[in-house]
């Protein structure tokens, strides 16, 4: 039977549109982010050893600022979350150059309705020895924020110098907060929008004002409010765990 040349090449060409369509890269809805850390005072960025003052008139410089957050989530109009990092690592020190964000993340979905994070680690990842992860792991030994074996990982160390209001001498400051009891999850709702393709960043702020000279502040006139290393002054480190879940924002 003698074949249409028509039809055959219609048929070859049907094949090869069906082949080329089976060989397309599926759409995907992989979208990337970068995780950034910002810590003021009020409306001012902190700069290690530049002055702020308080609205009390004390005077303060910081010299160091680090933090672990755990379990960084994205959250979900249906309830649901998406996983950003299980920990995160974010300090600012003399001593070393600022490490202020975390790598790119690749996440599905686009649309979120706020985040969600802890101000310290989960018990699991409190029993992670240092030794046994290299940076840049958020639990890493050069970051030094771990503890030893009783206490584990601290969750902030912050340190400076304070000026009280009416007094000539400066004095340390030195809040160092950890231990379970310390261990808070903060909550931002405000609508998240990240695009496919796109270099998106989100920003965490701390306003160490708030935490230091908000609605229930550290008198700087007293020892026992300036310095902290958890064990030697609870009642400080709580307060100062407490005061922290309202002084986090989203950029």
């Amino acid at each position: 039977m003698k074949q249409n040349p028509i039809l055959t090449a219609l048929i070859v060409l049907s094949a090869l549109l069906v082949s080329l369509c089976g060989c397309k890269p599926e759409e995907t809805t992989t979208f990337k982010t970068t995780i950034q850390f910002k810590s003021t005072f009020g409306t001012e960025p902190i700069v290690i050893n530049k002055l702020v003052s308080t609205s009390n008139g004390d005077s303060i410089k910081f010299t160091m600022s680090k933090i672990l957050l755990s379990e960084v989530d994205l959250l979900k109009a249906d309830g649901s979350s998406v996983r950003l990092k299980d920990a995160v690592f974010f300090g600012e020190a003399q001593s070393f150059q600022s490490v202020l964000s975390d790598g790119i993340t690749n996440f599905a979905s686009g649309s979120f309705t706020g985040i969600r994070f802890n101000f310290g680690l989960t018990a699991s990842q409190n029993d992670i020895d240092p030794a046994t992860v290299s940076c840049p792991n958020p639990l890493c030994a050069d970051y030094d924020m771990w503890w030893g074996s009783t206490l584990k990982y601290t969750n902030v160390k912050i340190e400076g110098l304070v000026k009280p209001s009416g007094s000539s001498t400066f004095y340390s400051l030195m809040y160092h907060v950890g231990k379970p009891v310390n261990f808070r999850t903060i909550t931002i709702t405000q609508p998240i929008t990240l695009a496919k393709d796109n270099n998106n960043a989100l920003t965490i702020s701390l306003d160490l004002k708030k935490v230091l000279d908000g609605s229930n502040p550290m008198n700087m006139s007293m020892q026992s409010e300036r310095v902290t290393q958890t064990t030697d002054n609870e009642p400080l480190a709580t307060k100062f765990a407490n005061n922290v879940v309202n002084a986090f924002s989203l950029l």
